[in-house]
């Protein structure tokens, strides 16, 4: 039963994650166009938040898959 609740709030806090991430970025594009930040911050920005979508993903389906094997049972 831990294990369950664990990957669920992996799953919740890696989504929340990336949509803070994306929102970030998203925000730090509009605001800085007249006054652009370091050249590296943008582009890590966006690596950083693709990341954590991809993460998000895999746990997702990780947890879909684990959780209809268990219904199956």
């Amino acid at each position: 039963m831990r294990q369950k609740i664990a990957g669920f709030l992996t799953l919740v806090v890696t989504g929340a994650a990336a949509i803070v991430w994306t929102v970030n970025c998203v925000v730090l594009a509009v605001y800085t166009r007249h006054d652009p930040p370091p050249e590296f911050l943008l582009p890590m920005n966006i690596i950083c938040a693709v990341l954590f979508w991809i993460a998000f993903l895999i746990r997702l389906y990780g947890f879909v898959k684990n959780r209809g094997e268990k219904s199956q049972e």
